[in-house]
């Protein structure tokens, strides 16, 4: 009960990053990263980018991950005007090494996965058409052939008339 997954199946919207206790009193020494995606590189900037949710998680490779649901980036809230609104994900994966396998994940279930083969520079796109009963979030997870993962922060997709969505 003590994961990232329990917390978003009971609703919680939080964004994904790396961090490491290594008690060796020096951080950024250990393994994990945490990446910002910000349009300002300012403290301002960046605040504001952690506060959107605009940032993922790595093991430590510094890979590049782009996550979008319907145009809208990494830690968005979306509510859909209809129900039947397909929603539409379109990501990119820049790794530091090959990447052995791409998963998109829906409300913690595993819904499509590309495998990497020896690309370190993978894109792709996926459509979900069904009507939407109920809030969604999507994420990426990226495993690297040396073992290394990262993931994407959530976009939540809420269903019309939804007062979650920012």
């Amino acid at each position: 009960g003590a994961s990232v997954q329990t917390a978003l199946a009971k609703g919680h919207r939080l964004g994904f990053i790396g961090s490491t206790d290594t008690h060796s009193g020096r951080p950024g020494n250990g393994d994990a990263r945490a990446a910002i995606v910000s349009a300002e590189f300012t403290r301002a900037g960046l605040w504001d980018a952690m506060h959107d949710r605009s940032c993922y998680a790595t093991t430590g490779p510094h890979m590049l991950i782009f996550f979008r649901v319907n145009g809208r980036p990494m830690g968005s809230e979306i509510a859909l005007d209809a129900a039947d609104t397909p929603r539409i994900i379109d990501w990119r994966v820049v790794g530091t090494g090959p990447v052995k396998r791409v998963d998109l994940v829906r409300n913690n279930e595993v819904v499509q996965s590309w495998q990497g083969g020896s690309a370190d520079d993978l894109s792709g796109e996926f459509t979900r058409a069904e009507a939407l009963t109920g809030t969604e979030w999507w994420y990426l997870r990226v495993i690297q052939e040396d073992t290394h993962l990262g993931w994407s922060s959530p976009v939540w997709v809420d269903p019309p008339g939804s007062t979650s969505a920012q």
